[in-house]
């Protein structure tokens, strides 16, 4: 239970019923207890600080802090249902931010956590949904969580200690876990995978659920609920809704851009014209989340040109980066044309596209509600299936 703290003032007290009731009215909470533990936890016990992006300098940001702020306008600023950055890295990407609160809700009426379960969650953060966890629980020492950078960690902890008791706080790799404390009956994961780990499968106790984000190289995420079997099996379900993380990141990761400037210096291998007919295929999201897996590291990126001779059209590009090849295509009169750099010898990227094109067309252009996630006993890793074809994850 979380212990009563001198910043829970009547204001804070006000906007996490507005919270609550807004969430209540989307239909995003419907039981009592997750709306108890949003009643319960103040936010901005967690969130002492968080980054806006200059609208003057998109890729600036702008520490908040509530120093120099009005009372009110702090609470109001800290109980937005958007989330709020918490750390940016050195490239000005943010890599770490406390969720919005509506997706929060909607995971944590999904996970169903019972009084003294044991849970782990990846991706620890300001602390603040380990704080609704332990509120869900009973008991802060049923709660474990992880986080990648050491600075949220001890400031996480520092405030979980405050108000939610013995919370284990671990500092580490999300993808290993935390073994030592396992198994667990409900595992969260509040960062976007493009697989499930090993280490989350073993861990998670027979009759236990797994809430996260499966989102692959096309980010295009969706929100799944998988549940273990006393036998190990698994099955697992996507809702509909949508989710959206920042990527599970793991210790070492160079966080190397994409080597799109070199590939553009490397010898051109093809040219493509596409109608718009043609094109539409990258703006179905239908088929944009099969392409991810049968496709997997494929990116799609749209800007406009802002110098050259193509100033002002609108293009795309498309990487493949098993391949080594890059394809950018401009857009004008109608038609999307471009040429391909690298991958000399092999399947250029609009024929690896066409040819998931096909696969999927011959599924039946499925829909999320046809995928589902099984445990493979050969190859001993979940599956993501649809139909007749099967992506490991």
């Amino acid at each position: 239970m979380v212990v009563p703290h001198s910043s829970a003032d009547a204001e804070s007290a006000q906007a996490r019923a507005r919270l609550v009731a807004a969430l209540r009215e989307q239909g995003v909470i419907h039981s009592e207890p997750v709306a108890q533990a949003f009643l319960s936890v103040p936010r901005e016990i967690f969130v002492t600080w968080f980054y806006e992006q200059q609208r003057q300098a998109p890729w600036a940001w702008e520490k908040r802090t509530p120093e120099g702020c009005a009372a009110a306008d702090w609470i109001a600023a800290i109980y937005q249902d958007r989330p709020l950055v918490m750390l940016v890295d050195e490239r000005q990407r943010a890599i770490s931010s406390s969720s919005m609160p509506t997706v929060m809700a909607m995971m944590l009426e999904a996970l169903s956590v019972q009084p003294g379960m044991r849970v782990l969650e990846i991706g620890a953060g300001s602390g603040y949904n380990a704080a609704l966890l332990a509120h869900l629980t009973g008991d802060g020492a049923q709660v474990t969580t992880i986080e990648l950078e050491e600075e949220l960690a001890r400031t996480a902890h520092r405030a979980l200690s405050k108000t939610s008791g013995p919370v284990s706080v671990h500092v580490g790799d999300g993808r290993l876990g935390v073994p030592e404390r396992a198994p667990y009956e409900r595992l969260i994961a509040t960062v976007s995978a493009s697989d499930i780990p090993r280490a989350w499968y073993e861990h998670l106790a027979p009759g236990g659920r797994l809430v996260m984000d499966l989102q692959g190289s096309l980010q295009q995420s969706s929100f799944l609920i998988l549940d273990k079997a006393a036998d190990g099996s698994v099955r697992g379900r996507f809702d509909p809704r949508p989710l959206s993380f920042m990527p599970l990141r793991s210790t070492g990761e160079a966080g190397a851009a994409r080597p799109v400037a070199r590939l553009l210096r490397e010898p051109v291998s093809g040219e493509v014209t596409l109608s718009e007919q043609q094109a539409a295929l990258l703006h179905d999201a239908s088929f944009l989340w099969f392409l991810q897996w049968e496709a997997p590291g494929m990116t799609l990126s749209r800007a406009k040109a802002m110098q050259g001779s193509h100033a002002g059209q609108d293009f795309l590009t498309l990487l493949d980066a098993n391949q080594e090849t890059l394809l950018q295509l401009y857009h004008q009169d109608g038609y999307w044309s471009g040429r391909q750099h690298g991958g000399a010898g092999v399947a250029g990227v609009w024929e690896t596209i066409e040819r998931a094109s096909e696969h999927w067309r011959n599924l039946g252009r499925p829909a999320l509600s046809a995928y589902e996630v099984v445990w493979d006993e050969q190859q001993e890793r979940c599956m993501l299936v649809c139909g007749q074809r099967a992506f490991p994850l």
